[in-house]
Order: C-alpha cells, then sequence, then structure tokens
C-alpha cells in the first residue's frame, strides 16, 4: 500500500513510513502575459461593459457642472454642521485629492512599471524553471547512462564466468594430461628399471655360471679328459653323445632354480653393496622428480617370490 493511502488507517503511520514517504515537489508556473493577451483582455472587457452616456455621474452632463453643484450642496451642508472641516477631515480631503491626481495624471506609468517589473520576475522565474528541468534531463540521462553501464558491465562479467569456467575445464584437462603423462612416464621409468635389473641379474648369473663352469673344469681331471675327448671327435667328425661343458652349465641352472623355488616366500639379506646401489637410485629417481625433503630408506632383506 503506498504511503498517501496509510493515512487512511486507523492506526497512527509509524516512524519508518514518514521517513520513507517524500512528498512530491507540485511547481506552478504562471504563464507571462504578452501585449496582444492584454489587448484581448481589454477588447472582452470593454464588450462585457455596458455602454455609458458619459459626463457627470453618467448622466451625459458635462462635468464642469459638478462645480457650481458642489458648491450649492457644500455651502449648507458645512453652515449646518453636517460635515465638520476638522483637522482629520481637510488631511483625508488632500490625501483623496493627491491620490486622484497621481491616479489620473501618473496611473498608467505607475501601471506599466508595475506591470514590467511583474514581467520580468515572471521571466526570471521561467528562467530558473527551464534551468531547473534541463537539469532534471540530465540528470535522467545520468541515470540512463549509469544504467546502460550496468548492464555493459552484468555481461562483461557474463563473459568474464564463461571464460573462467573455459579457463578452467581446460586447466582441468591439462592438468589430467600433464598427471596421465606423469605417471606413463614413471611406469615408463619403472618398467625400464625392471627391464634394467632383470638384464644386470641375466649378466650376472651368466658370469656366476661361467665362472662356476671355469672352476670346475679347472679343477676336476674327468671332465678336462670329456671336454678333451668332445674336441677330438668333433675335429674327426664322429658324433659325441656327451658335452661335459653343456652338462655343468645346466646343472648350474638347475641348482639354481631348485634353491629359488626353495628359498621362495622367504627373505633374503642384500649385500651393501647391493643395498648401496638400491639406495643411490632411489636418491638421484627422488632428486630428479623434486622430493629431496622425502626421507628415502630400504630394507637389506627382502622377500623372495615365486
Amino acid at each position: 500500500m503506498a504511503p498517501r493511502a496509510m493515512a487512511f488507517h486507523a492506526s497512527s503511520p509509524s516512524k519508518k513510513d514518514e521517513e520513507e514517504y517524500v512528498a512530491p515537489t507540485i511547481s506552478l508556473r504562471v504563464k507571462p502575459r504578452t501585449e496582444e493577451s492584454i489587448a484581448a483582455l481589454q477588447a472582452e472587457t470593454l464588450a462585457n461593459t455596458s455602454p455609458s452616456k458619459g459626463g457627470l455621474f453618467g448622466t451625459g452632463y458635462n462635468e464642469l457642472y459638478a462645480y457650481p453643484l458642489g458648491i450649492i450642496l457644500g455651502i449648507p451642508i458645512i453652515c449646518n454642521d453636517w460635515f465638520v472641516l476638522s483637522a482629520e477631515t481637510q488631511l483625508l480631503a488632500c490625501f483623496m485629492t493627491f491620490s486622484v491626481a497621481v491616479w489620473s495624471q501618473g496611473g498608467d506609468a505607475i501601471r506599466k512599471t508595475l506591470e514590467e517589473r511583474a514581467k520580468a520576475i515572471i521571466d526570471e522565474h521561467g528562467r530558473l524553471e527551464g534551468l531547473n528541468i534541463e537539469a532534471m534531463k540530465e540528470l535522467i540521462d545520468t541515470h540512463k547512462k549509469r544504467v546502460s553501464m550496468v548492464e555493459d558491465v552484468s555481461a562483461l562479467n557474463d563473459l568474464r564466468s564463461e571464460l573462467i569456467e573455459k579457463i578452467s575445464a581446460a586447466r582441468s584437462m591439462q592438468l589430467q594430461y600433464e598427471s596421465n603423462e606423469d605417471i606413463e612416464r614413471k611406469l615408463n621409468m619403472l618398467v625400464l628399471a625392471e627391464a634394467n635389473a632383470e638384464e644386470r641379474a641375466k649378466t650376472e648369473l651368466v658370469a656366476e655360471a661361467k665362472a662356476s663352469v671355469t672352476e670346475q673344469m679347472t679343477e676336476s681331471k674327468s671332465s678336462k679328459k670329456a671336454a678333451l675327448d668332445l674336441a677330438i671327435d668333433t675335429i674327426k667328425g664322429a658324433d659325441s653323445k656327451k658335452d661335459p661343458v653343456k652338462d655343468l652349465f645346466s646343472k648350474f641352472f638347475t641348482e639354481k632354480i631348485a634353491t629359488a623355488k626353495a628359498g621362495s616366500g622367504k627373505t633374503v639379506k642384500l649385500s651393501n653393496a647391493d643395498h648401496a646401489d638400491i639406495m643411490a637410485e632411489m636418491a638421484a629417481f627422488a632428486k630428479k622428480e623434486g622430493l629431496e625433503e622425502i626421507e628415502i630408506s630400504y630394507p637389506k632383506e627382502v622377500p623372495m617370490y615365486k
């Protein structure tokens, strides 16, 4: 309900309502009269006035008859004290004479002066009203520009939000891609490390087998004789059913397989050299990945797997 209508309730309006209500400003402007409007008004007044005969009191007689008529009537009135010529009446008569003289001689000039002053006041008031109207128009234009600016800022905010969402989605995809790439790289490094470890284990196993077979061939006379017979048969082109070197290698690998199966699920103690190599590789990997603050440790006993 509007604040004006609240005054018709039984209860008086609250202080909050009085503070919120702003009385409308009513501006009244008197339209200045032009010479044409004044002439038209005078013509209308003369048209509505009944025609007068003129002369003394509208009787048509010459106004000069007023002098003898005044003397004839004034003498008995004064002699019979019907009208007392005191100082007050004389002053009143002088004032009336002065007023009539001023009105008859300078009335038009006074009227024109007052009308010009009134016209100047009305023109000044109109000019101020025009300035107020122009100021209000400028204020309205300013508010329109502010509303347009708010709409532009709102559109920019929407565009900014959309851009942030796109950047966030792109950044998320980039992080996901980088994470996948990093995981893939680390897995490849693990596969490579595993392949290197497997290759190194094979190399060490072959070297150990070679050393073991060489030692057995050096110390065993029967093995030397069997190897010599194999060489002679090969030179002669005869078939040999037994290869002592091959048998020694087969025996070595068979024993290694049996030892590995027997030790499955048990712990094996690493040598100091192997443990140092593992720790060095782990430290290099952590330094490469920027994980120097992580404390690295590795057990000296590891379980054997099948």
